[in-house]
């Protein structure tokens, strides 16, 4: 930069390089001004301040600049959250925050509007959690997995504590987790004994019986 501002004159006529570094770090924040963060000499301040600014801008593309993964993937987590935009999640390349991220992202939701998702698993999770948040099994049949489709609607037989709807599932092993977990909510015997598999089913009637 040819020319700097006085204030960054001022900065720099700081010794110490890590009250300097802060210096250019809070100008930056207070001016909005990303091109401050390139003056300090500590490289991971140099992210964090990079990142400061791309959260304060809600700007994601600015994340990309950053050269430490772990100042990167923070980025992209924090400004998604504030967003509420799960596709942002996607650029995470840590596996366990971008999980992280898309169910705090995603758990709040309430329309199907917002569950444009790019990632087919975390757009079939969506859909589970508004029809949770909903108490609405109709959206279960919307979901274009079976998979997801039986979990789907398990959650909300759970949640209206409602066998009947458990005998709606079509795959047999989320319809056996259906009866299970009503069973054991219940400690009802009648529901283990529609269980299908016979170790689930055991399983089931021995809990149940031990706390009857």
């Amino acid at each position: 930069m040819a020319v700097l501002l006085s204030n960054e004159d001022m900065c720099s006529d700081i010794y110490a390089n890590e009250n300097r570094d802060g210096c250019y770090n809070d100008l930056a924040l207070k001016k909005d001004n990303l091109s401050i963060c390139s003056f300090i000499s500590d490289r991971f301040m140099s992210d964090e301040c990079i990142k400061n600014i791309a959260v304060k801008r809600l700007n994601e593309s600015i994340c990309n600049e950053l050269r430490f993964r772990v100042k990167r993937d923070g980025c992209y987590n924090h400004i998604a959250t504030i967003k509420g935009n799960a596709n942002i999640c996607g650029y995470i390349t840590e596996s366990k925050l971008r999980s992280v991220c898309y169910k705090s992202v995603i758990e709040n939701k309430t329309s199907l509007r917002e569950c444009n998702i790019v990632e087919k698993e975390w757009k079939y999770f969506c859909y589970l959690t508004v029809a949770k948040n909903r108490n609405n099994v109709s959206i279960c049949y919307l979901i274009e997995s079976d998979e997801w489709e039986s979990a789907c609607i398990k959650e909300i037989a759970i949640l209206r504590n409602d066998g009947r709807l458990c005998s709606s599932i079509y795959d047999i092993d989320w319809r056996d987790k259906c009866y299970y977990n009503l069973s054991i909510i219940n400690n009802d015997t009648e529901l283990c004994n529609l269980i299908i598999d016979n170790g689930v089913k055991e399983s089931c009637l021995n809990h149940t019986y031990s706390y009857s």
